[in-house]
């Protein structure tokens, strides 16, 4: 993903977007953190998500879905700012041509939404 000019969160226009932020307050996420919370506890501070991570199968795998559909929001809403300004878009394939892509293919699903999935 291309650096950032503003820190302010593109999901819900927030002052500054910083993890904090992503765990504990993003509006766009909190049908996911309802989710997370209730499979962890109340207490989503980086350590509790790090020991989470550590714990049984069922502590882990809520961490990992609520990280990777951020992720997957967060890229697709970069492709969609790419889309409205092509400039962006020729950074992502310089680095795409350099080996420094992330090693995901990004591609529109059936009904325009777009997907992400590992090259193969």
């Amino acid at each position: 993903m291309a650096a950032e000019r503003t820190a302010e969160c593109h999901h819900c226009g927030a002052y500054r977007d910083t993890v904090q932020h992503t765990l504990k307050e993003c509006a766009a996420f909190e049908e996911q953190r309802h989710v997370l919370r209730t499979s962890i506890g109340e207490d989503l501070s980086p350590a509790a998500m790090v020991k989470s991570l550590l714990a049984v199968d069922r502590k882990r795998m809520a961490v990992t879905h609520y990280c990777e559909e951020v992720m997957t929001a967060t890229e697709n809403a970069e492709r969609a700012r790419e889309l409205c300004n092509p400039t962006r878009m020729g950074r992502r394939r310089a680095r795409e041509r350099s080996g420094r892509s992330s090693g995901l293919r990004r591609a529109p699903a059936e009904n325009g939404d777009l997907t992400i999935s590992r090259r193969g």
